[in-house]
């Protein structure tokens, strides 16, 4: 798993890629590649548009689908920061 400020820049991107999810995760590639499958078929099927290969999926996306607070993340950082 990348540290929390890698999770923190992984966040910020535009689209996430299926890489930069499994890193975000801390998962590997046999357990994340089918909740990617299912991401992207849900994706697809809520915007009718089929994801070119090449594509990453909005971040904003994939942090909803995976269930993941940046703000909390965000104030776990800051408090890490602070307490260094």
């Amino acid at each position: 798993m990348c540290s929390l400020k890698e999770q923190i820049k992984i966040c910020n991107k535009h689209h996430l890629y299926f890489t930069d999810a499994m890193k975000l995760m801390g998962a590997t590639y046999l357990k994340f590649k089918p909740v990617w499958d299912d991401m992207v078929v849900s994706f697809e099927k809520k915007t009718g548009k089929r994801l070119l290969a090449s594509w990453g999926l909005p971040t904003g996306y994939v942090l909803n689908y995976l269930d993941i607070n940046l703000e909390a993340m965000l104030k776990a950082y800051e408090r890490e920061k602070g307490s260094a």
